[in-house]
């Protein structure tokens, strides 16, 4: 929560940082509250990791300031600003074992002998690998190794714990089992986080808020079961799985709906909001796959695909009228095929207007 004062624990103010003449990130600004786990969510390239990197101290950034519990970081170098640091690659150090692998930041802090040890020991408990201390890196698996740059991360008692792609070089299996075990810590200790990735579905398994980033800019940010739920944008829904975004023109708006044309004689209503759009201009709506079913009349469409996902079927449809695509599930094993004719039932009521920024 923001202290007494009305202040974020970790507050980034106009960050930039350019490299030549591309753009890294462009005038940032993000706040962080105490014990709470955020996503920095986009593909390769948004500026995710140079944002990292920088509330770090591993970069510099061309302008902007970072403050942590209230104070000003610009001037305080890496290893003093009481961060934790799990990289993508690990970072183990191959010719150290684990447990000295674990208590090297404490020695960089100059702590004592006797008391690293234990908190190296403390920290391997954390994540499981209490009775591994002895062993080399290489002796580990990917998701061992994983966890003891965790530990290391976690020894040194950080305020904040910054996480870059951790999970990319897992198997999927170990994925799901590291970033459940990262939670379940972060959330046990009450430790601060911000986590980088590219997988909406690592964001929605460890992170309270979430901040979709494009181009070096923040396009949209919130809660992170509302804004998987519900995005605003016609980015953030594309990018966080959204396959039910389609384009159409207001055609009228009565009362609380507005009706929007998608395609030569298909009309739909959709709840009006402040994305609405005035009438005969341009729109974009979305919609969950899960709002759309097979019934005996409704929106006649044409089936396009058919494929097999874990326990349902996934099917795309094109309705009569229109070009646009419409992505749904059925429960179990259809027996659909391509070409076949279709009546889809959606619950336009659900459906909402998307902006473009």
């Amino acid at each position: 929560m923001p202290d007494s004062n009305g202040a974020a624990y970790l507050s980034a103010r106009g960050i930039s940082k350019r490299f030549g003449s591309a753009v890294g990130v462009f005038d940032i600004d993000l706040d962080v509250e105490k014990g709470m786990a955020i996503c920095l969510l986009g593909p390769s390239g948004c500026g995710k990791t140079t944002l990292l990197r920088i509330i770090a101290g591993l970069q510099s950034a061309d302008s902007g300031s970072v403050r942590l519990g209230g104070s000003d970081l610009a001037r305080v170098p890496v290893h003093k600003r009481d961060i934790g640091f799990v990289f993508q690659t690990w970072a183990l150090f191959p010719h150290l074992n684990v447990q000295r692998n674990v208590e090297f930041g404490l020695s960089m802090r100059g702590v004592e002998s006797g008391e690293r040890a234990k908190r190296a020991r403390d920290a391997l408990a954390l994540v499981g690998l209490e009775e591994l201390g002895g062993r080399m890196p290489r002796q580990l698996s990917g998701g061992q190794q994983q966890r003891v740059a965790l530990a290391r991360a976690l020894a040194i008692n950080p305020s904040i714990l910054l996480l870059d792609e951790p999970m990319s070089s897992l198997d999927f299996n170990t994925r799901v089992e590291v970033r459940r075990q990262i939670r379940e810590l972060q959330q046990r200790l009450g430790v601060t986080a911000i986590y980088v990735t590219h997988d909406y579905s690592e964001a929605m398994a460890v992170a309270d808020r979430t901040v979709v980033m494009s181009a070096g800019r923040i396009v949209e940010q919130g809660d992170t079961a509302a804004l998987f739920h519900h995005p605003r944008t016609d980015y953030a829904a594309r990018f966080l799985g959204m396959h039910n975004v389609l384009d159409g023109t207001v055609a009228g708006i009565d009362g609380g709906m507005a009706r929007v044309r998608l395609g030569e004689g298909i009309e739909v209503p959709v709840p009006v909001s402040d994305a609405t759009p005035a009438a005969n201009a341009p729109a974009k709506i979305c919609f969950d796959q899960w709002l759309v079913g097979l019934s005996a009349d409704g929106l006649v469409a044409e089936v396009i695909s058919v494929s097999a996902e874990h326990g349902y079927t996934r099917v795309v449809a094109c309705p009569t009228g229109t070009s646009q695509a419409i992505d749904f599930r059925v429960p179990g094993i259809s027996l659909i095929e391509p070409g076949a004719q279709v009546h889809l039932a959606i619950d336009w009521s659900q459906a909402w207007f998307l902006t473009s920024v």
